[in-house]
């Protein structure tokens, strides 16, 4: 039986074979390089137990970054990431008032089915203070200043990112062996934003007093109809001379979400040699969004004989999955068997997520958002 030298590579013995058992061949006969390494190691080593002459170079082993005869097919990315693209804005959601004729801020009176015009059974109010010396009263502000729907400005999201996936299959690709297989990602990342603005105009108050006639007014808060009957009031108001005043809106807001990116999908990755490749994901990409809004927003009036307005103000969240897709393109290099490195660059597309209050609304539109990403890579 024909021995096999040390210096024999194991590449001259798989080269013998077809090139479509070649690969079956680096995996089925990996134990048998090991053992004929280690026999080699020894009989390289057994002149000098005997005191011989080593001067005769022995050639070395080769070892081919292509050969993962050792490895699972599982490896772990784990790298930083930065995102560019989100937009976040601080929306009005109160509509902009319109000046009825017997509409108010507490409450209302309009004519009713009757067609009387000095009487109507069509009228509300709010509470029971409004009541006073037989009479409700039922007051207007009008030109409240008020801030409107603005952009934050945009904002680089920086965090970091881990990656697990599994080889699935290999296919020849430009000589060498292309790789084919399924991944899963988790990364995370936050945004902080804030602004406030004031905003001044002039206000006008108006005050106006309805009869009731002598009577005992129904529990505040009432609300009557055009068409049911119910408690008459005057149709026609005693008015006072309305009062106007400079007066300023003051709106503070910080805005912070926190997103947690969850991945699934395919990779394939192509060899350009034994160290470079260029590697494709893409699959579905999920968000959980935690947003938060906190809001104080305040109107401040010089005369003070109108009375203060209070607003909505306090922290307001929302949780929510926003559903989407993702591609990345990867340059990676290979250091060793088991360790290499990547850079990319990315797309994903997502939905968007609202924390609403009250009068305004925090939107965080993800929409098309792009990035770059870096790291190591760890092969078994």
């Amino acid at each position: 039986m024909e021995q096999m030298e040390c210096g024999t590579t194991f590449e001259s013995i798989a080269s013998s074979k077809p090139s479509k058992y070649r690969r079956s061949m680096n995996r089925s006969l990996a134990l048998f390089r090991r053992t004929a390494a280690f026999a080699c190691g020894l009989t390289a080593l057994s002149p000098l137990a005997m005191g011989a002459d080593t001067s005769t170079n022995t050639p070395p082993v080769r070892v081919d970054l292509d050969d993962e005869a050792d490895h699972t097919g599982w490896f772990v990315r784990l790298g930083v990431r930065a995102t560019s693209g989100l937009k976040v804005s601080l929306q009005d959601r109160q509509a902009a008032p319109s000046i009825v004729p017997g509409q108010y801020d507490n409450g209302y009176v309009h004519p009713d089915i009757s067609g009387s015009t000095s009487t109507t059974w069509n009228w509300g109010d709010s509470s029971a203070s409004q009541v006073k010396n037989g009479n409700v009263i039922l007051t207007r502000l009008d030109g409240t200043p008020r801030a409107g729907t603005f952009d934050y400005p945009s904002k680089t999201l920086y965090g970091g990112e881990m990656v697990v996936g599994v080889e699935m299959a290999r296919f020849d690709f430009r000589k060498r062996e292309a790789k084919f297989g399924f991944e899963a990602g988790y990364s995370y990342s936050q945004i902080k934003t804030q602004s406030q603005s004031i905003t001044t105009g002039t206000v006008t108050y108006i005050s106006d007093a309805y009869s009731l006639g002598g009577l005992t007014p129904p529990t505040a808060p009432y609300s009557g109809s055009y068409a049911t009957p119910g408690q008459l009031i005057s149709l026609n108001p005693v008015s006072a001379a309305p009062l106007t005043s400079a007066a300023s809106a003051t709106l503070s807001s910080q805005v912070r979400g926190e997103f947690h990116n969850i991945r699934i999908g395919p990779w394939i990755d192509l060899p350009w040699s034994s160290r470079f490749s260029t590697a494709f994901s893409a699959g579905y990409a999920t968000i959980y969004g935690h947003g938060v809004l906190d809001l104080a927003e305040s109107v401040s009036i010089a005369n003070p004989a109108i009375p203060p307005i209070s607003l909505p103000s306090g922290r307001y969240t929302r949780n929510q999955f926003i559903p989407g897709a993702y591609l990345q393109i990867r340059l990676e290099y290979r250091l060793t068997h088991l360790i290499g490195v990547y850079v990319g660059g990315e797309f994903q597309y997502n939905t968007g997520m609202t924390v609403t209050a009250p009068t305004r609304a925090a939107r965080f539109d993800l929409g098309s958002t792009y990035g770059g990403v870096a790291g190591v890579s760890l092969n078994f």
